[in-house]
């Protein structure tokens, strides 16, 4: 088994989450792309077959497609699933902890405990195993995540006209965000909107994460978990410290005595 081999693996594990669960082909080649792998189309279906013929796939059906035969119907199986993960959580988990040792060493933790908490119990629970569930107790601890991020993000700068309701937590991060927006240069203004933008697009996988278990035409999948929660950890991060580098200096007063300015 090479690379590819694991990397089929792996997209097809991301892309189901139990063992009933199928995908096509097309959804195999979409989440190669996204994945970065490159690879050729025939050579990846030849590859499935080899798969499935070991058992690693329980079920796969082809197809005559423009000249090729496209692979339907895959159904990941135990074997193949487990595979997977050793493999995409080992560069998964070097991904975070990557990021964990930064986070806590720069005093992110201490200063959004209530925020960090409720990251890493997501963190946690994504070790379990993949269900719709399971998924939605990822989803339910990053929203809580987001909640405390928010709460104390807003108390530490106390931006004007914010919105009060702390669900809605992409008005909130977004009036800290626009306060500083002005005095900012054209470039960390363009990153820091980024973040505002990339913050959103998350609070729209949680979201759907939270619902997993309602999602019958839109599912979500473990990757979806993976990926909104590594995100998720990152965004705090840096939003944490770049609107902390937008705090203005404190404009000390000229101190003067009767005798006039010291």
């Amino acid at each position: 088994m090479d690379q590819l081999d694991i990397d089929i693996l792996i997209a097809a594990d991301r892309l189901t989450n139990g063992p009933d669960d199928s995908v096509d082909g097309t959804d195999i080649a979409d989440q190669l792309a996204a994945m970065g792998v490159s690879y050729n189309a025939d050579i990846a279906t030849q590859r499935i077959k080899r798969l499935h013929q070991a058992r690693y796939f329980d079920q796969a059906f082809f197809k005559l497609a423009g000249g090729l035969h496209s692979p339907y119907g895959l159904m990941i199986s135990e074997g193949g699933r487990a595979v997977a993960r050793e493999a995409d959580s080992d560069g998964f988990q070097r991904s975070t902890d990557e990021v964990q040792r930064l986070v806590s060493s720069d005093g992110f933790r201490a200063e959004f405990p209530g925020a960090y908490e409720a990251w890493e119990s997501a963190e946690a629970a994504l070790r379990e195993p993949s269900s719709n569930a399971n998924l939605q107790t990822v989803g339910h601890h990053l929203r809580t995540a987001q909640l405390r991020f928010a709460t104390a993000l807003v108390e530490a700068h106390d931006p004007p006209d914010v919105e009060s309701d702390v669900e809605k937590v992409n008005k909130r991060v977004g009036a800290v965000i626009a306060m500083y927006r002005p005095d900012l240069g054209e470039k960390k203004r363009a990153y820091l909107e980024a973040m505002g933008t990339t913050w959103e697009a998350t609070t729209g996988v949680i979201q759907r994460l939270v619902h997993a278990e309602s999602k019958k035409n839109e599912p979500v999948h473990v990757g979806d978990a993976r990926s909104a929660t590594f995100t998720m950890l990152f965004l705090m991060f840096q939003l944490a410290g770049l609107l902390e580098d937008c705090v203005p200096e404190p404009n000390y007063a000229t101190l003067e005595t009767s005798a006039g300015p010291r």
